[in-house]
């Protein structure tokens, strides 16, 4: 029998109990779509058969399969208890289905069942939709009920996209009760996504992935584009004019593990450092504040009631091993977070060339990782403008990882809203010469 490294079994167990909670077997395995081939499909796919006009038209009982397909496959993806996985999935979507290396990676995921190194049946479920679903082989556009045959979406950063455009929409429909529709458009034969809605009796329209022009075309007259072609990820218009732009960023500052790591090791450093600072009042609060060193802080002390000289050359002797121990660890977080905060300076660059170039008076971005900020012009500080008024720029966070998904999410899709009525009152007037 095979050794299975205990790692892999705790993994394999967390993901048994995921599946199992989900009932994935129910509700991947055994749903299917009643056209003529009665073939399985998945959260993408079943998101695009939805929003497309068919002939002849889906029956009611189709649609509800269609949605339970969807509804399962997104909690699939949003509470996968291993965030670590989703995001390096993202490096497989450049490659076609049947590509050599994602082949390599179903033989090596079967041989490793075969030779008992994965026990979990779970796993055998999950790959066995994973076959029938690659070998369906979907490319193009949806172009009947029977045939669905459509465009592969293969980005994770367009999955995150589209969860935050239909959290926006479950918020409008459940929060606000302002009876949503989602309509779909073609533009150069992409398919788009418009939600309709209503705040204080005005049409709001929010677009997912629409092009404003900047050329000579009837079309793009209408838009205010001032020197540019600008396609946020989301536009918000009222009576053809643009409010609002969002803008969707799928960035991390590190994996989960590395994250965690460093969280320790900053705890650690911090009990560590508090050798300095003890005394006689203060030694049983800080073995209880920090029990994994209780060793290192009962040492330090003896040594401190015995000579201060020794106490302290124990002390620094500590921390020098501690940095050391620890270099290669904090070097890498450091050096994946200056990454990360350059992505968002150069995200936060590209949606106030947005602002600016579709003269519009609200702009943010949205993350799984970048926490809350929020910026105004005027400010505080008094501010005078000469020609900019009303300005607001936000960070906010909307994160699929299930420690912070509900909180984020909850939180986030509210101040979308915010920021739309913010946007509808703050319009500048009409400029005239």
């Amino acid at each position: 029998m095979a050794n299975v490294n205990p790692e892999t079994k705790r993994h394999e167990e967390e993901v048994e109990k995921f599946l199992t909670n989900l009932g994935f077997t129910m509700n991947c395995s055994g749903k299917r779509i009643l056209g003529e081939n009665k073939n399985e499909i998945g959260e993408i796919d079943s998101k695009k058969i939805l929003s497309t006009d068919l002939e002849p038209s889906l029956s009611i009982d189709e649609k509800n399969v269609l949605i339970n397909i969807h509804n399962s496959m997104t909690d699939l993806i949003n509470y996968f208890p291993f965030s670590d996985v989703i995001r390096q999935v993202s490096n497989l979507t450049i490659y076609a289905r049947n590509s050599p290396e994602i082949n390599q990676l179903r033989r090596k995921v079967n041989e490793r069942i075969r030779e008992g190194r994965i026990k979990n049946v779970e796993y055998v479920h999950f790959l066995s939709w994973i076959h029938k679903y690659l070998d369906l082989g979907m490319d193009g556009g949806i172009k009947d009920q029977n045939t669905f045959v459509m465009e592969n979406l293969t980005s994770i950063n367009t999955l995150y996209e589209l969860l935050i455009f239909f959290e926006f929409f479950v918020y409008l429909k459940n929060e606000q009760n302002c009876n949503p529709q989602i309509n779909v458009r073609t533009e150069n034969k992409q398919i788009k996504y418009t939600i309709e809605f209503m705040i204080e009796e005005k049409l709001i329209l929010f677009e997912y992935d629409k092009e404003y022009s900047f050329n000579k075309s009837k079309e793009s007259k209408k838009w205010p584009t001032w020197i540019l072609t600008s396609r946020p990820d989301y536009s918000v218009v009222v009576n053809n004019k643009i409010i609002a732009v969002f803008d969707a960023k799928n960035y991390f500052k590190m994996g989960k593990e590395l994250e965690e790591k460093h969280v320790c090791y900053l705890t650690h450093k911090k009990g560590l450092e508090g050798l300095l600072k003890l005394s006689k009042d203060n030694v049983t609060t800080h073995i209880k504040n920090y029990p994994y060193i209780e060793k290192e802080i009962t040492n330090y002390w003896k040594k401190f009631q015995e000579d201060e000289n020794l106490s302290k050359q124990y002390y620094e002797d500590l921390m020098v091993n501690f940095i050391k121990n620890n270099k290669q660890m904090n070097e890498k977080y450091e050096k994946l977070k200056s990454s990360f905060n350059s992505r968002v300076k150069e995200a936060t660059r590209d949606i106030l060339s947005y602002v600016t170039n579709l003269d519009v008076n609200y702009g943010a971005i949205i993350s799984p990782k970048i926490e809350y900020g929020k910026f105004t012009f005027p400010n505080e500080k008094e501010q005078v403008p000469k020609f900019h008024h009303n300005l607001k720029f936000e960070y906010l966070q909307l994160d699929y990882d299930p420690k912070n998904a509900i909180s984020t999410r909850n939180t986030t899709v509210g101040k979308m809203y915010d920021a739309i009525k913010f946007a509808i009152k703050s319009q500048p007037p009409e400029i005239t010469t």
